[in-house]
């Protein structure tokens, strides 16, 4: 749940209205290192440049520094580069390996919720956390089950009211793929 001593409180850029961010991490290496293109390591960093509408993920200010949503942010500016004019909707994807121990998967933009639905086994290691706000899907977390983040892609753009339906999200034996064509 959202913390509540920061309920309240407007969240903004660390400057105000950039024109253009140009990036460069100091601790490129690292990251490129433990990331998939770690057995073809660039002779020097790549450096890049993002509008400041880069840094606002569906209307919320959000930093997520992972090479998954670098890549999608990456995507939708080469096609504007060439001529489209569309804005950066992909719903933000990442990853992280815990060790040799599991690795977790996660969908959306969830600033907050106000109910989390379980789908399969914590104990077994395979599962999915369903965070809804409001009957909406804001964001699933995935251990073991990466099949459920497609559709939790999809019905977070979707943006639909679940309604009762929410409860076949636990549900192992439910065919869940009728709740994301819903408008």
């Amino acid at each position: 749940m959202k913390d509540s001593s920061t309920a309240g409180l407007t969240f903004g850029l660390p400057v105000a209205a950039p024109g253009k961010v140009i990036c460069l991490g100091l601790n490129y290496l690292e990251h490129v290192k433990e990331g998939s293109q770690r057995d073809n390591i660039p002779k020097f960093p790549t450096i890049f440049m993002r509008g400041r509408s880069s840094l606002v993920p569906h209307g919320q200010p959000m930093r997520i520094e992972h090479e998954e949503v670098a890549a999608a942010q990456g995507r939708t500016v080469a096609r504007n580069m060439l001529g489209a004019k569309e804005e950066h909707g992909e719903v933000p994807y990442f990853f992280s390996d815990l060790a040799d121990w599991t690795s977790l998967e996660y969908v959306g933009p969830a600033l907050e919720w106000d109910e989390e639905i379980v789908r399969g086994s914590p104990p077994e290691h395979r599962f999915s956390i369903w965070y809804l706000n409001k009957g909406r899907l804001a964001a699933a977390l995935s251990v073991g089950r990466s099949d459920d983040l497609e559709l939790a892609r999809r019905l977070i753009t979707a943006g639909s009211d679940l309604g009762e339906d929410k409860r076949l999200l636990a549900d192992l034996s439910a065919d869940l793929r009728p709740l994301a064509g819903r408008s």
